[in-house]
């Protein structure tokens, strides 16, 4: 938006840096293999996991077997978390993401759950990736046992913890992890 202003301000755009720069940094990161600590925190984070599979919801054969469904709609301003967050010290995406590891814990009927944690991936040392237009994301296994805490506040202090700590091991990608962990390419976390 600030080159559109510029430009309608009858302003030159300013050089940015390019994707091309992320890309080469990825390439390099793929080329070499990743710090030990790397390795050491990936593994021991998925360490014995049982990939659940999401449950099957609302097929034939579970309307057939008498079960009933209940929807209840509800909204959220995401502008009423920030006194929590700041209480907690924590981010909107981890009170999000603390409550859908709980709704996820409850559909698959175990206190052991992974998803995708999606990171904006600047915090590569890549030089302007802050203005640099493009795709950067990177995906990470978010893990949580929600058995071994006691409170919903202990569940977004967890996930919390484990974003901060996905930004010291980010020099690897999802596929690698799953390799490291011993999961099958073809096997969802």
């Amino acid at each position: 938006l600030q080159d559109l202003g510029r430009l309608i301000a009858g302003k030159g755009i300013t050089r940015r840096p390019q994707f091309d720069d992320v890309l080469k940094y990825q390439l390099r990161s793929r080329l070499k293999p990743a710090p030990d600590a790397t390795h050491t925190y990936w593994q021991d984070h998925l360490k014995d996991i049982r990939p659940a599979k999401f449950p099957r919801l609302l097929t034939k054969q579970v309307l057939r077997s008498g079960r009933q469904a209940c929807t209840r709609a509800f909204t959220l301003n995401l502008d009423d978390l920030t006194p929590t967050c700041r209480k907690l010290l924590v981010s909107r995406q981890s009170v999000v993401s603390a409550a859908f590891a709980i709704l996820l814990s409850s559909y698959v009927g175990d206190p052991d759950v992974v998803f995708g944690a999606v990171s904006s991936g600047r915090a590569m040392p890549v030089q302007g990736i802050d203005r640099i237009i493009g795709p950067c994301i990177n995906t990470f296994p978010m893990r949580l046992n929600v058995s071994r805490m006691r409170t919903v506040g202990d569940v977004i202090l967890s996930t919390h913890r484990q974003y901060h700590s996905f930004l010291r091991f980010d020099d690897i990608n999802l596929a690698d992890i799953k390799t490291l962990s011993g999961i099958a390419g073809a096997d969802s976390l």
